[in-house]
């Protein structure tokens, strides 16, 4: 099959929620082509794989969006639709048989209804401002097809948008042949907090509860409240409760082997939630729709509230959890090949309903073309 992913226009870097889809873009084509598809990807971001990288925009256009100030909406507005149907009547022109969009432009799917092939949009995240468009524009679209890659994101666009039908295909982003080799050493005692940095987070709380137990914290995350993080957090950092700055894959693959669970905070995604479950690291904190899609009783531990006392005993009872099980299970469940697998049963799902719609059509034309003859 002949399959188009849409990605997005270049961003700022710490932009985490674009970095997530063009992950996600990357892993998919990449399973897409080990079964045999031919996968195109449109975007600006270097993509590590082996499918054909089309550019959304030229060198020179993408340099320009990219320094665009987020306030600068018009001009980046005009350059996204010239970039979008530019693709768009490329991946037409060369007949592609599916277009999945995951692109968090909204042009794409308005442009949906002029194209001659089923599209797929991906949902990522709950609904922002700039798609409450998509009720009505269902109401005159009723074969917009779309997916979210969670049930929490299912749920949150089925509140805002009741009508719309959204299937659902977990997203993987673990791969199976780069399992991580677990530090089972019973030296390590300590853990990793990552999040955001802000009031009623929990950091301080939590590095409460360290004390209480015994154990060492190392804190990731940016800074969103300098006051809470100058006020609360910093009269307990110590040697063993130590910030280490914002969240880089690269620089924290070292501190997650030597970790033997993890604190979540909030502004966490789902991708960073599946590489600690990978790690072997047991998941811990406060109850939510995210975190309690993914964690249970054999890798992890919700707290309701948050009680140092009673946060101390939840950390030091994840001895019993077995890290071997929780990386296994992890990789078994949320691996990218079972991803693509999935996702190739709803391109051709997709592409049966479009060819019985187009056969539909041929045969109406066929019976209203002889039934003017017959009548004239």
């Amino acid at each position: 099959m002949k399959i188009a992913l849409l990605g997005n226009l270049p961003k700022p870097l710490d932009n985490s929620l674009h970095r997530g889809i063009e992950r996600f873009n990357s892993n998919l084509a990449q399973e897409l082509a080990k079964l045999g598809h031919e996968v195109t990807v449109f975007t600006n971001t270097p993509h590590e794989n082996n499918c054909e990288v089309k550019p959304l925009l030229c060198s020179s256009e993408a340099s320009k969006v990219f320094k665009l100030h987020e306030n600068n909406s018009q001009e980046f507005a005009k350059i996204a639709r010239r970039a979008y149907l530019a693709a768009l009547k490329e991946i037409e022109s060369k007949k592609f048989e599916i277009i999945h969009n995951n692109s968090l432009d909204t042009l794409p799917l308005l442009a949906s209804s002029t194209l001659s092939i089923p599209m797929l949009t991906g949902l990522h995240s709950e609904p922002t401002p700039k798609q409450k468009y998509l009720f009505e524009y269902q109401t005159y679209r009723p074969d917009s097809f779309y997916c979210a890659t969670s049930t929490h994101t299912k749920k949150a666009w089925k509140e805002t948008f009741p009508d719309i039908d959204v299937a659902v295909v977990e997203s993987g982003t673990l791969k199976l042949e780069e399992s991580v080799e677990l530090n089972l050493s019973n030296k390590i005692q300590g853990g990793v907090w990552l999040g955001t940095i802000k009031d009623q987070c929990g950091l301080k709380e939590t590095l409460e509860a360290c004390q209480l137990a015994g154990v060492k914290i190392k804190i990731f995350g940016e800074i969103e409240s300098e006051s809470y993080f100058t006020n609360e957090v910093g009269p307990l950092l110590s040697r063993d409760a130590c910030f280490h700055g914002r969240i880089d894959s690269k620089s924290i693959k070292r501190h997650l082997k030597n970790s033997r669970f993890a604190i979540v905070g909030p502004g966490l995604k789902r991708e960073w939630l599946l590489d600690l479950l990978s790690n072997g690291l047991p998941i811990l904190g406060m109850v939510n729709p995210h975190l309690q899609e993914l964690i249970n009783s054999s890798n992890g531990k919700l707290w309701s509230k948050l009680d140092p006392l009673e946060m101390s005993k939840t950390i030091a009872s994840t001895k019993e959890l077995c890290r071997v099980k929780i990386q296994q299970n992890a990789i078994k469940k949320w691996n990218t090949a079972v991803m693509a697998r999935k996702y190739e049963k709803v391109y051709n799902f997709l592409k049966e309903i479009h060819d019985r719609k187009a056969k539909e059509k041929a045969y109406w034309y066929l019976y209203t073309s002889s039934k003017q003859r017959t009548l004239v």
